[in-house]
């Protein structure tokens, strides 16, 4: 059976494009490029999707001073973590190889005392700083007396993932404990979220009303702690663990 004659496609010169294409490089390389955008007055850089340098642990220290046991506000601590933290978190989290909140209360010179440590390098932590620094929010609770003493870091705590933690631990459970405290932070702040959306917008100008709103908030949070913690958190953390006895120091009231 015959085939049928192929057909011929007709030739293309290649020479005018290639010359277009030499034209317009040549063009491109004698032009000037274009000079970055200015950065508006008083904007913060963008956060980059990684540590450029080494990083290291910083810490951000907000203090509400000590008027007795029974005066202790709690309550503060979860404003400062929504309305101080939660933004820069969110704005250099991919920056920050690690961040915990760490919350204490005590009749001594530090007194009630909320930080914020965060594993970064120190670029990324001068921008942080610049950041919490710049909270209008936290200038607010300063003028209201709230706050007492606000330490930025100006130098880091360390720069092994353990530094921060207790050195009495084994060494495993010290650089692996950093990743367990910001998993509960992320979800201590979480919460926080959750039952402020619940009881509707926080006042957005007055400080008082601002305040008694995260009282509010907190208590929510303490009740879901007091009667869901066995179960939600230490039953789940239990069976992460192959659900292993642990050894406990057991008294009338426990305490995890």
């Amino acid at each position: 059976m015959a085939r049928s004659p192929r057909r011929e496609e007709p030739a293309i010169d290649a020479r005018p494009a290639a010359l277009l294409l030499a034209a317009t490089l040549a063009l491109a390389g004698c032009a000037t490029p274009a000079p970055p955008p200015a950065t508006p007055p008083g904007a913060l850089p963008a956060a980059p999707d990684s540590p450029a340098g080494t990083p290291e642990w910083w810490t951000v220290h907000v203090r509400m001073g000590w008027r007795g046991a029974e005066h202790v506000q709690w309550h503060l601590d979860a404003l400062l973590a929504e309305q101080v933290f939660a933004p820069v978190i969110r704005r250099y989290g991919p920056a920050l190889v690690l961040w915990r909140f760490h919350r204490r209360a005590a009749p001594d010179d530090l007194g009630h005392q909320v930080r914020f440590l965060y594993y970064a390098d120190p670029a990324v932590a001068a921008q942080v700083t610049a950041a919490v620094g710049a909270s209008a929010v936290l200038d607010r609770l300063r003028a209201g007396g709230h706050v007492s003493q606000v330490l930025l870091p100006v130098a880091s705590d360390g720069a092994p993932v353990e530094a921060t933690s207790d050195q009495g631990w084994p060494e495993s459970i010290q650089r692996a404990w950093p990743h367990f405290a910001m998993g509960v932070s992320a979800n201590w702040l979480a919460l926080i979220g959750e039952e402020s959306a619940r009881l509707g917008p926080p006042p957005a100008g007055d400080v008082s009303a601002l305040v008694e709103h995260y009282r509010a908030v907190n208590g929510a949070v303490d009740r879901l702690w007091q009667d869901h913690a066995l179960h939600a958190w230490l039953h789940h953390l239990n069976a992460l663990y192959g659900y292993r006895a642990l050894w406990l120091q057991e008294r009338r009231l426990i305490r995890f």
